[in-house]
């Protein structure tokens, strides 16, 4: 699951400088993560405590056979 910047982002860079891939960029209100580019890593961090996961929507999730 990728990684998300919740509301609070005070926009210091802390999260940037720790992603291996680049996929946080700067908004004109905070920091936000590409899902796409995202690899869920786990490198990034908010000083601030503002980096949390998007949840898994299960519901929408469809198993396919083989």
């Amino acid at each position: 699951m990728p990684r998300v910047i919740e509301k609070g982002c005070v926009k210091c860079g802390a999260c940037t400088a720790d992603c291996p891939v680049e996929a946080i960029h700067e908004e004109p209100d905070q920091f936000v993560v590409d899902p796409k580019i995202c690899i869920d890593c786990g490198e990034c961090h908010c000083p601030f405590g503002h980096m949390g996961k998007i949840p898994f929507d299960f519901k929408k999730y469809k198993k396919v056979k083989a």
